[in-house]
């Protein structure tokens, strides 16, 4: 045992089950990311186990001690901890078990939202979107949002280029070193050492989770996570898209698109060139497989095609977002 639990244990202080569990939430919101933290505990050999998940996907993170946890499914769950006390690591020793239980929403819903349809970023290939933005809302400060963000999509577009390449036998860790080297010059140590243990750690440990489960496999799979982490961090600062003008003079809207999957709605807003000519602006419609479509594919979510690119003369990117539904809904934006 510690000097500390010896000390505890003489003035009979040591700490009891619900001393140690002190601090965990027991209700929250649907949908509220929650952090149960047990870095404090002084134990060795630690393991968290939820007893009785949600009917969904990606609703639990571990990050070493601290269990991350969000769903859309209200209801009350079990939270298993187990560990060796410290100090108490031999044959004989008992593993010790607390349950905590954390309360969901109220009552059981009869059509639970799913936990992955946020109302600001799309889910995504890997998820990653939504679990960078539900991190980032948890930090104190979360202002370094669009600082980190122009760093993911930066990192994006040099892989996009083929100005990073994994190497063989080392994959992703060129890519991961370039962004470490960015985000310290880009947003500094400070910052760096708030959101690095929070943050950072479970956004790393859950690219790694797909790296194991072989979901990302390639540099462009890579360039598409980022992308995502990208897109939820952008939510933090800018909220809905939508609602904000464009941040210059729009000279071209850069459309692309899988033609294929082209909808007969998608197809008026596409096709309607002296609709297009009115807005005084030039279109350019781009297949996302096309070579030409190749530059702007790091600027996108590819996963939620169309995509609409607005770009001043000189091809600076000052906005975008999904393809709306109808022609007064495309103007309202470009205004």
């Amino acid at each position: 045992m510690t000097k500390l639990m010896i000390l505890l244990a003489m003035l009979g202080q040591l700490p009891t089950d619900e001393e140690l569990l002190n601090g965990f939430p027991k209700e929250v919101p649907l949908g509220q990311l929650t952090i149960l933290d047990g870095s404090l505990i002084p134990a060795t050999k630690f393991t968290w186990l939820l007893a009785n998940p949600p009917n969904d996907d990606k609703h639990i993170i571990l990050s070493d001690r601290r269990l991350i946890f969000s769903t859309g499914v209200s209801g009350i769950y079990r939270f298993t901890l187990a560990f060796i006390p410290e100090g108490e690591e031999n044959a004989d020793t008992e593993i010790k078990i607390l349950d905590h239980y954390l309360k969901v929403g109220s009552g059981i819903a009869p059509n639970p939202p799913d936990p992955n349809d946020d109302p600001v970023v799309p889910d995504g290939q890997f998820g990653l979107a939504l679990l960078s933005r539900q991190l980032a809302l948890s930090q104190s400060d979360p202002s370094a949002a669009a600082t980190i963000a122009e760093v993911y999509r930066y990192i994006a577009k040099e892989v996009s280029k083929g100005n990073l390449k994994s190497k063989p036998l080392r994959f992703g860790e060129e890519i991961e070193e370039a962004t470490t080297e960015r985000l310290l010059a880009e947003v500094g140590r400070e910052v760096m050492v708030e959101w690095g243990p929070t943050w950072g750690k479970a956004i790393g440990e859950r690219i790694n989770d797909l790296k194991e489960d072989s979901k990302i496999q390639t540099d462009a799979e890579y360039l598409t996570a980022y992308n995502e982490i990208a897109l939820g961090l952008e939510s933090i600062e800018n909220g809905d898209e939508d609602d904000k003008p464009p941040s210059g003079d729009i000279a071209y809207v850069v459309i692309v698109e899988e033609t294929s999957k082209r909808t007969p709605a998608e197809a008026d807003l596409l096709t309607d060139l002296a609709w297009q000519e009115s807005l005084g602006v030039k279109f350019r419609l781009y297949d996302k497989d096309s070579d030409d479509a190749s530059d702007y594919l790091a600027e996108i979510d590819q996963n939620n095609l169309p995509q609409v690119l607005l770009m001043e003369e000189d091809g600076t990117v000052i906005g975008s977002f999904k393809l709306p539904a109808n022609q007064a809904e495309m103007e309202r934006k470009l205004k």
